[in-house]
């Protein structure tokens, strides 16, 4: 290539500064100086633009039924709703029951109720009927703890990614504290067998003096054996409608708003067909304390989920509800980044599963709650007790853990909560824990509250996706069949001068309208992509179409 005229012909003076190259190897001395080396600047700081996000409006007044006290804490942001009280039997009256479902829209505190499972048939969730029920049947969905004893000072060195150090035994501060991480890999196990499992460590309990290893054969022929005093066996998701028929439908039964249950009344999906809906539970979790679950958002932050806890104590953190940036953020002071030497803790709380392979962080400490509250994330610290159920919004960042009896190192946030727990339920030794859980579609229940949900799952399903993971939501189905369940609805309240129907679908029709719009704006966008890229295709119809069921189906669905 030809060279600039501007770089080929310098002047003389310009010649004259350049440095002098060696010639004949002997070094022409030169009058230039060496240019001053330009000051380091320091990397930016990854979050270094992050504003805290805007304060939380306050409560509204709380309903006075006398069926139902509610209560509120500032400092665990709890909303307590006793719908139990003094022994009777829990009576939801209609004006309990909205001011439930609108703080249900409220995505900055932690929405609590008691009561609301009651008089169930106990002998059904029984462990030896578990046992005799699911006889042989293996279950792949255990997840193993390691619970080992550990120093203040290995705690807060674990806590910034370094190295435990190695002290000695007669060194009272060796093993002051438990210390849980799970272990990779699922294990697979006779359900009698695991039940086998929780009556060692019961027997554990009890008795100082019992055998605390536990053996089976697993599905190789192989022998294998935990301790359980060291051991904790985590069942997941085990599906109660399909291995534990008679468990689920007491669990039905006695669960008395059904409308907050996948398909119930205030789901999304409750216009669509059973055979349409993807299944979301509900599925039953157990295991002695110890074990937990890491930060994520349910679904990938599609869907909504309620917990029920029925036996043990879970301690649970959760965040407000915040956009992808915000949430980084707290992730970002949550696996103590900003503090960890070297390297940062790589774990993906937003599209991971919270329970696959790899390094998890520990258990926040205290300057992780105060900076996720200081950006006002509203972390909801708090212990789920037996008998309460746990509303969480789609998109929280959550995280549970089982609640042992032993005592918490000083920097863990649940540390003083624990101990007055302990104290206030008079807990004295470590019991199993069982929960019941369920995936669903909060619809929402005001006009604005339904924009909000419907607006939020489609933001949701599309980060997703934008991320490669699958959405555990249909919010476009949803969405199109309650408009056309409403529309129906309103004509039918119309022609019968029914106000309260016709009130109600109007407000559903208004909240979903924008959302609507959306979807239908973009089945049009690809419909019409589609067809430019098919231009001069033909397709070829049948003249009557889905009437022989040997050449097409008559069921939209597939189930004919």
């Amino acid at each position: 290539e030809e060279m600039p005229v501007s770089k080929k012909h310098k002047s003389e003076s310009q010649k004259d500064r350049e440095p002098k190259k060696k010639e004949s190897g002997r070094a022409v001395l030169t009058s230039s100086k060496a240019a001053p080396a330009l000051p380091e600047i320091p990397p930016v700081p990854k979050f270094h633009l992050i504003a805290p996000l805007p304060e939380a409006p306050t409560l509204p007044s709380f309903p006075n039924t006398g069926k139902c006290k509610w209560t509120f804490d500032i400092q665990s942001r709890v909303l307590l709703g006793r719908f139990k009280i003094d022994g009777e039997n829990p009576c939801v009256m209609k004006e309990d029951e909205f001011f439930l479902l609108k703080m249900m829209e409220r995505s900055d505190i932690a929405l609590v109720s008691e009561g609301l499972f009651y008089n169930c048939d106990e002998s059904v969730w029984d462990l030896d009927f578990i046992a005799a029920r699911t006889g042989d049947k293996t279950f792949h969905r255990f997840r193993l703890f390691d619970s080992v004893p550990t120093s203040q000072g290995n705690f807060n060195r674990l806590r910034l990614g370094l190295r435990p150090e190695t002290l000695p035994e007669s060194d009272g501060n060796a093993s002051s504290f438990r210390h849980s991480r799970e272990i990779d890999g699922d294990i697979t196990m006779k359900i009698k067998d695991y039940v086998r499992y929780l009556h060692t460590f019961n027997n554990a309990q009890d008795d100082e003096n019992s055998d605390p290893v536990f053996s089976f054969l697993d599905t190789k022929g192989l022998a294998k054996e935990y301790d359980v005093k060291r051991h904790s066996l985590y069942m997941i998701d085990l599906d109660l409608g399909k291995l534990l028929p008679e468990t689920f439908a007491d669990f039905s039964k006695s669960f008395r708003l059904p409308g907050l249950l996948p398909g119930g009344e205030y789901c999304m999906m409750n216009p669509v067909n059973a055979d349409g809906r993807p299944f979301m539970g509900p599925n039953l979790y157990q295991t002695p304390p110890g074990g937990f679950t890491q930060f994520h958002q349910d679904g990938h932050g599609t869907v909504d989920s309620g917990h029920l806890c029925l036996e043990g104590y879970n301690e649970v953190v959760m965040l407000r509800r915040m956009d992808e940036v915000h949430k980084e953020h707290a992730l970002h002071f949550l696996k103590c980044n900003e503090r960890r030497e070297g390297s940062e803790l790589q774990y993906d709380a937003l599209y991971g599963l919270p329970h696959h392979d790899g390094e998890k962080p520990l258990w926040p400490d205290h300057e992780a709650i105060e900076n996720c509250t200081k950006f006002n994330y509203y972390p909801c610290l708090f212990v789920l007790k037996p008998g309460q159920l746990l509303h969480i919004n789609k998109g929280r960042l959550h995280a549970f853990r089982k609640m042992s009896c032993s005592q918490l190192e000083s920097n863990d946030c649940h540390s003083t909560i624990r101990a007055q727990v302990m104290k206030d339920c008079n807990i004295k030794k470590d019991v199993v824990c069982m929960s019941v859980a369920w995936d669903w579609m909060y619809r929402g229940k005001t006009c604005e509250g339904i924009k909000e949900e419907v607006v939020q799952t489609l933001d949701s399903v599309k980060l997703a996706r934008d991320h490669s993971t699958q959405s555990l939501a249909i919010p476009q189905l949803s969405i199109i069949e309650t408009a056309k369940f409403h529309l129906a609805k309103y004509k039918v309240a119309v022609r019968k001068n029914d106000e309260y129907n016709k009130t109600l679908s109007l407000d559903v029709l208004k909240g979903i309208y924008p959302g609507l719009k959306r979807v239908l704006d973009e089945q049009v966008d690809a419909i019409n992509t589609h067809s430019i890229a098919d231009a001069g295709k033909t397709v070829k119809l049948k003249k009557t179409p889905d009437s022989d069921d040997a050449i097409s189906t008559v069921d939209p669905f597939g189930n004919d």
